[in-house]
């Protein structure tokens, strides 16, 4: 894990990938958003969405889940 995750941080391993891959905003402020899609039938398909959205002081975070390209399905607001 690195040493300043600001606000958020993402590690994914993927197969076949010699290394995994972390990243995340640069800014305290700033916004990530993860989209995970799959094949479905033959069709690619957004399956699901994670949006990280600090406030604007830095101080809270609100994190929302969106599946199969609905409404927003869970959301989460984290003190920073």
């Amino acid at each position: 894990m690195p040493r300043n995750v600001r606000p958020s941080f993402i590690h994914v391993d993927v197969d076949g990938r010699e290394s995994a891959i972390d990243t995340g905003p640069k800014s305290r402020t700033g916004q990530m958003s993860i989209t995970l899609y799959i094949r479905n039938n033959g069709q690619v398909t957004k399956f699901i969405t994670i949006d990280c959205l600090p406030s604007r002081d830095g101080k809270t975070q609100n994190i929302q889940l969106s599946a199969n390209n609905s409404e927003i399905t869970q959301s989460w607001t984290i003190n920073q």
